[in-house]
């Protein structure tokens, strides 16, 4: 199941099997000289098809790649193919470009699900650009995250930035610089005076974002500018960019004309540099991601960067931001790093996570996605009319899965024959803490004594 079934510039697709990596794809197109961008996220080795089901994302302008899905086949659990838009037709050329065939769609059906097997997939990808500049702006106050999130909304919203930026803080650009130890030695949260310090040695922002500039010469220049206008108005902003266009003979830039310095993932070019990152702590290291969505708000992403950074600070830990913003919802990711050769750390990194959901919860948030471990307990948040989405989803599973053979309890959907166990483990075992509805917990009253209860 590792085939490229085709790549084609003229349409701006790729259609691949699930075994095809960021790399394999990257590869096949420098080969077959393609005039196509792919999308990559930040580790290049996994699956093209189980980072799009899974609402992963890459950082050209056709990053959002879950979104960009345009056909695919599935095989249910009885064993039938099924090819979903305008592949229910025998032979049908337009299956790669048009999503809604005839009927209902349900592509998005089997993202995130355990509702079948998909074999093969289409994915819109982002012609190969006249020019690319690839732009860095920093930001000297901590509490000047709002104004960014703001600026940056306005100018994706009016298509002046055509890919994502993406939002670091200080502790996030140490990573890049050596392991935690260098910077500071202590085993709890960088206190934020000597976080000022490395700023200063540093000579960058509290705050600091990446994204690019697509297209030709004239259109970079003029969104640049903009840019630089919409950021003058912030103290200490600065803003940074470099940019590439094609050789002499060539109308379009491909990945491989952009200098290895700046050949980033904004160029699609897939690498495994963010593996350093899970040494933060320890050489032996792990990490829990914490994804929430939010509103692409200034002040709602600040009001919850505090909260959220004082609890990561009860329990040792830096909040290490990576925030994800596009022009309707921003994802603010925490990358909870520990050291695996610890069990203070890999216990208050549990609890830690557990919290967040919660807290989560409290602002109207939650997570996007999550690890196996916390499918449950995120599954318990989405409670609108005492969780009626999560029992269509255990109908849709009864009715093409019965026996409940193909992954039982991805996503907190569990087939009818583990119903009961489940719902007893959860609450015996504390996986499944329970819900906060404006902060009150339905299960359990102290949140406390179910994290204590938490087998690690």
């Amino acid at each position: 199941m590792r085939k490229i079934i085709e790549v084609n510039d003229r349409y701006s697709y790729y259609t691949v099997e699930p075994g095809v990596t960021f790399f394999d794809i990257y590869r096949a197109i420098q080969e077959q000289k393609k005039n196509i961008w792919c999308s990559v996220p930040a580790l290049g080795w996994g699956s093209i098809v189980g980072n799009a089901l899974d609402r992963g994302w890459g950082y050209t302008p056709a990053g959002d790649h879950s979104n960009q899905i345009c056909g695919i086949e599935v095989i249910l659990a009885d064993g039938t193919i099924v090819r979903t838009g305008m592949g229910a037709l025998n032979n049908s050329v337009c299956w790669p470009l048009f999503r809604g065939g005839y009927g209902p769609t349900y592509e998005s059906m089997f993202s995130q699900s355990n509702f079948g097997i998909v074999t093969k997939l289409s994915l819109w990808a982002s012609p190969s650009p006249e020019g690319f500049m690839t732009c860095r702006v920093d930001i000297e106050n901590e509490d000047d995250l709002g104004r960014m999130i703001d600026i940056f909304q306005d100018l994706l919203v009016h298509d002046t930035i055509q890919n994502h930026p993406l939002i670091g803080n200080l502790p996030r650009e140490l990573v890049k610089r050596g392991r935690r130890e260098k910077f500071y030695a202590g085993k709890d949260a960088i206190p934020d005076e000597r976080l000022k310090e490395i700023q200063k040695e540093l000579r960058i922002g509290f705050w600091s974002a990446r994204f690019g500039l697509y297209g030709p010469k004239e259109i970079i220049e003029i969104n640049y500018r903009r840019c630089q206008e919409a950021f003058d108005g912030v103290p200490g902003a600065k803003l940074t960019g470099t940019a590439v266009y094609p050789p002499e003979g060539k109308k379009y830039l491909s990945a491989e004309d952009v200098p290895p310095q700046f050949r980033s993932v904004e160029t699609g070019t897939p690498s495994l540099m963010a593996l350093k990152a899970v040494e933060y702590r320890g050489k032996d290291g792990g990490h829990v991601s914490f994804s929430p969505v939010l509103p692409p708000n200034g002040k709602s992403a600040l009001d919850f960067y505090w909260d959220a950074k004082s609890l990561c600070k009860n329990y040792g830990f830096d909040y290490f931001s990576g925030l994800h913003l596009y022009s309707r919802h921003l994802t603010m990711i925490n990358m909870i790093y520990f050291d695996r050769q610890s069990d203070v750390e890999r216990r208050n990194a549990n609890k830690l996570f557990i919290e967040l959901v919660h807290l989560a919860r409290q602002h109207g948030y939650s997570e996007y996605r999550a690890h196996i471990d916390y499918m449950d307990l995120v599954a318990e948040q989405y409670d609108f009319n005492r969780g009626s989405l999560r029992r269509l989803n255990e109908k849709i599973k009864d009715a093409v899965d019965p026996n409940g053979i193909l992954s039982p309890g991805k996503q907190g959907i569990w087939p009818e024959r583990y119903r009961e166990k489940v719902q007893v483990e959860s609450t015996t075992n504390g996986v499944g803490v329970g819900v906060v509805t404006n902060g009150v917990k339905d299960k359990i009253a102290n949140v406390a004594v179910a994290v204590e209860a938490l087998k690690v």
